[in-house]
Protein backbone atom coordinates (compact mmCIF):
# COMPACT_ATOMS: atom_id res chain seq x y z
CA UNK A 1 0.00 0.00 0.00
CA UNK A 2 1.25 3.48 -0.54
CA UNK A 3 -0.30 6.78 -0.32
CA UNK A 4 0.61 10.13 -1.99
CA UNK A 5 -0.61 13.65 -2.00
CA UNK A 6 -1.12 15.79 -5.18
CA UNK A 7 -4.09 17.33 -7.40
CA UNK A 8 -5.95 14.42 -9.20
CA UNK A 9 -6.50 15.35 -12.61
CA UNK A 10 -7.95 13.53 -15.74
CA UNK A 11 -5.55 12.26 -18.18
CA UNK A 12 -5.11 13.87 -21.40
CA UNK A 13 -5.91 11.81 -24.38
CA UNK A 14 -2.91 10.87 -26.86
CA UNK A 15 -4.00 9.01 -29.22
CA UNK A 16 -3.25 5.46 -28.30
CA UNK A 17 -3.77 2.94 -25.37
CA UNK A 18 -2.32 4.44 -22.37
CA UNK A 19 -2.44 3.70 -18.50
CA UNK A 20 -4.94 4.91 -16.35
CA UNK A 21 -7.53 7.07 -16.53
CA UNK A 22 -5.90 9.98 -14.03
CA UNK A 23 -2.56 11.57 -12.74
CA UNK A 24 -2.03 13.05 -9.43
CA UNK A 25 0.32 15.91 -9.76
CA UNK A 26 2.64 17.86 -7.79
CA UNK A 27 1.90 22.35 -7.16
CA UNK A 28 4.18 22.15 -10.02
CA UNK A 29 2.12 20.46 -12.44
CA UNK A 30 4.68 17.16 -12.50
CA UNK A 31 3.20 14.29 -12.84
CA UNK A 32 3.53 12.27 -8.95
CA UNK A 33 2.11 8.95 -10.04
CA UNK A 34 -0.83 7.54 -13.01
CA UNK A 35 -4.02 6.83 -11.22
CA UNK A 36 -6.63 4.15 -12.09
CA UNK A 37 -9.04 2.90 -9.70
CA UNK A 38 -12.74 0.52 -9.94
CA UNK A 39 -13.38 1.42 -6.40
CA UNK A 40 -12.87 4.95 -6.26
CA UNK A 41 -14.79 7.49 -9.05
CA UNK A 42 -11.66 9.48 -9.77
CA UNK A 43 -13.97 11.64 -11.98
CA UNK A 44 -15.84 13.07 -9.51
CA UNK A 45 -12.60 13.81 -7.73
CA UNK A 46 -10.81 15.54 -10.66
CA UNK A 47 -9.51 19.09 -9.32
CA UNK A 48 -9.38 18.00 -5.83
CA UNK A 49 -6.17 17.78 -3.73
CA UNK A 50 -6.20 14.75 -2.05
CA UNK A 51 -4.24 11.88 -0.27
CA UNK A 52 -4.24 9.14 -2.46
CA UNK A 53 -3.80 5.58 -1.26
CA UNK A 54 -3.74 2.53 -3.06
CA UNK A 55 -1.73 -0.50 -4.52
CA UNK A 56 1.80 0.58 -5.89
CA UNK A 57 2.07 -1.30 -8.98
CA UNK A 58 5.44 0.00 -9.57
CA UNK A 59 7.26 2.22 -12.77
CA UNK A 60 5.13 1.83 -15.74
CA UNK A 61 6.29 4.24 -18.70
CA UNK A 62 8.26 6.21 -16.29
CA UNK A 63 6.12 6.62 -13.48
CA UNK A 64 4.79 5.20 -10.17
CA UNK A 65 1.55 3.35 -11.47
CA UNK A 66 -1.18 3.23 -8.51
CA UNK A 67 -4.25 0.94 -8.26
CA UNK A 68 -6.19 3.84 -5.93
CA UNK A 69 -8.49 2.11 -3.20
CA UNK A 70 -8.98 5.17 -1.00
CA UNK A 71 -9.14 9.04 -1.39
CA UNK A 72 -9.30 11.56 1.37
CA UNK A 73 -9.99 14.77 -0.21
Amino acid sequence: MICLTGLIRRAEAIGFIQRGTHRLVDRSGNVVAILRGDQVNLFALEGRLALVCGIDEGVIEGFRSVLVRRVLA
